[in-house]
């Protein structure tokens, strides 16, 4: 449990810096949650190694990425359908939308894609890979997905403060995005015993996410 308190006091520090206004889409921002997650990386893909579970996560089979990406497409749907009910044009809250549509940056810039899709691999094999498997082995395996999914969302808490807007308050957007699809990835993650559907479904919802926010705002 020592290393998944490690990780959860790394990415709340590097989320408080990164996802910043003043950052937003800059080299600065992907760095500063870049780095902190590439090392991350490095400590799970040894950890996994030495436990004999890295191997079997990165297996594929038949379907994973039909799966994966058809999960990806329904939470799509299910943010889209969010917005149009709860972030209505003109409403102050829309500002909230706004917010995290500049934090992704120019959807054009071909780095800041590359980036992005980086990070959500890092994200699965620190979260849905290694964190995962030391809840297991201390919860047990329906409270450790859970309790993953958990931690996944509370590193992202700092949003809410650092993406507010003065009139709308708190922005919660990024929170409950990585609350909803944690627990999607989690809980799929620990049916398949692997990780290629929900990395499959994290690229898809993140990459098309990022690209399709200007239409809403």
């Amino acid at each position: 449990m020592v290393w998944v308190v490690l990780v959860v006091v790394v990415l709340l520090g590097a989320v408080s810096y990164a996802f910043r206004p003043e950052l937003a889409g800059s080299p600065a921002m992907w760095l500063g949650i870049g780095g902190p997650y590439l090392l991350l990386t490095g400590l799970a893909l040894q950890r996994l190694a030495r436990a004999q579970r890295l191997r079997p996560l990165l297996g594929f089979r038949a379907g994973d990425a039909s799966l994966g990406i058809l999960l990806g497409i329904g939470l799509l749907t299910a943010a889209w359908l969010f917005a149009q009910q709860w972030l209505e044009p003109g409403s102050s809250q829309r500002a909230w939308l706004f917010s995290v549509f500049l934090l992704a940056g120019d959807p054009e810039w071909t780095p800041g894609a590359i980036a992005l899709l980086l990070v959500v691999v890092c994200e699965e094999l620190v979260w849905r890979g290694w964190v995962q498997l030391e809840l297991r082995e201390a919860l047990g395996a329906r409270r450790g997905w859970i309790c993953c999914a958990l931690l996944y969302a509370l590193v992202h808490v700092p949003t809410l403060f650092s993406l507010s807007d003065p009139d709308a308050g708190k922005n919660p957007l990024l929170l409950l995005a990585a609350l909803g699809g944690g627990l999607c990835w989690s809980f799929l993650a620990e049916r398949t015993g692997r990780l290629l559907p929900s990395l499959f479904s994290h690229a898809v919802f993140s990459y098309f996410a990022s690209q399709s926010l200007r239409l809403l705002v």
